[in-house]
C-alpha cells in the first residue's frame, strides 16, 4: 500500500452552493469559504493522476486532474573522488578536488572537508584549503533531499618545498679558482618531501672563460 498525500484547495458554487468535494472518490472535508482537504492513499512509484470532484447541491459536478509524482528515496547517495589520485603528492595548499555523485532520486549537494562543491550535473568540483605540508585526508560527503549521506575519502600528501641541488667540480680548481683541464660539473639533488623526480646530468665545461 502506497503512502498518503494530502490535497488542499478551494471550490465554490454561486447558485445552489457547494455540497461536497472528493479526491479519487475519497471524501474530503470542506470549510467556510469553500476550502477543502482530501487524503488520498495507494499512490505508486512515478506519476499518479488524482481526480478532484466538486458537487453542488443541485447535483452538478466539476472535475479537475492533478499529477503527483512519487519518488521513494530508499538509498543513500554515492560519491567518488576522481582527482587528485589516492596517495599522490600535490604542490599547493589549496587542492582542486573533483568527482562524481549520484542518488536514486537526486543529490542535494556535496562538501569536501566542509567546503561546498560546485555541482554540474553528476560532477562536482571544490577548492579545498589545507594547513601545512604532509599527509591530508580529503573527505567528500554527498547529501540527498531526504538528508541521507554517502562519503568517500582520498589521502594525499602536500609538498610545497623545492628540492635542494648541489654542484661539485672534478678535478678541483687551483688556488686561484682556475682549471687547466676541462672540469666536469656533477649535481646532487635531494628532496625531503615527495622525493626527486629528475636531476641534471653532469656537464663538462670545454670553453675557456671566467665566471661560467
Amino acid at each position: 500500500m502506497g503512502p498518503n498525500v494530502t490535497i488542499t484547495g478551494s471550490a465554490a458554487d454561486a447558485l445552489s452552493g457547494l455540497a461536497a468535494v472528493s479526491c479519487n472518490d475519497a471524501a474530503g472535508t470542506t470549510a467556510a469559504g469553500g476550502a477543502f482537504t482530501c487524503s488520498v492513499g495507494g499512490l505508486t512509484q512515478g506519476d499518479n493522476v488524482i481526480e478532484v470532484r466538486a458537487a453542488d447541491v443541485s447535483g452538478n459536478i466539476a472535475r479537475t486532474g492533478l499529477h503527483v509524482t512519487l519518488a521513494t528515496d530508499s538509498e543513500a547517495p554515492h560519491v567518488n573522488i576522481t582527482s587528485p589520485a589516492a596517495a599522490s603528492f600535490v604542490n599547493t595548499l589549496t587542492i582542486a578536488v573533483s568527482g562524481t555523485a549520484a542518488d536514486d532520486v537526486a543529490v542535494a549537494g556535496v562538501t569536501v572537508n566542509g567546503v561546498a562543491a560546485t555541482m554540474n550535473g553528476g560532477s562536482w568540483t571544490a577548492n579545498v584549503p589545507v594547513q601545512g605540508e604532509g599527509p591530508h585526508d580529503l573527505v567528500a560527503v554527498a547529501t540527498d533531499g531526504s538528508g541521507k549521506t554517502g562519503s568517500a575519502t582520498v589521502s594525499v600528501s602536500v609538498d610545497v618545498t623545492p628540492p635542494v641541488i648541489n654542484a661539485s667540480a672534478a678535478p678541483a680548481a687551483n688556488g686561484a679558482g682556475w682549471w687547466k683541464t676541462d672540469p666536469t660539473i656533477s649535481f646532487r639533488c635531494s628532496d625531503a618531501g615527495s622525493g626527486v623526480a629528475t636531476c641534471s646530468n653532469a656537464v663538462t665545461v670545454t670553453t675557456e672563460a671566467a665566471g661560467q
